[in-house]
């Protein structure tokens, strides 16, 4: 199942990737003509990630799982109330009717 357009997921994509030239290259450099620019444009397109990073897990397993099981049950139950009405503090369903 797709949930975005397959356009609209490239053209994020495409965003991303400007955005990256613009945050490692361009906001960094200082261009006196647009050979210079556009060679730094196409050295980063070539070689995007000579310094890559580790992502660092910040959390453990244990923790992830519990927020896991947390979001579960607050959205089924919260599925459940929309689905079958308000819920009263006693557990019982609130009567609704004409």
């Amino acid at each position: 199942m797709r949930l975005t357009p397959i356009s609209a997921s490239r053209l994020d994509m495409v965003e991303r990737h400007c955005r990256d030239i613009t945050v490692q290259r361009l906001r960094r450099g200082v261009f006196i003509t647009v050979p210079a620019l556009a060679a730094t444009i196409e050295e980063h397109i070539a070689h995007p990630n000579t310094e890559p990073k580790p992502f660092i897990w910040v959390k453990s397993v244990d923790d992830l799982l519990q927020k896991v099981i947390r979001t579960s049950s607050r959205l089924s139950f919260e599925q459940n109330a929309t689905r079958h009405g308000p819920v009263r503090k006693t557990g019982r369903r609130c009567r609704t009717g004409a």
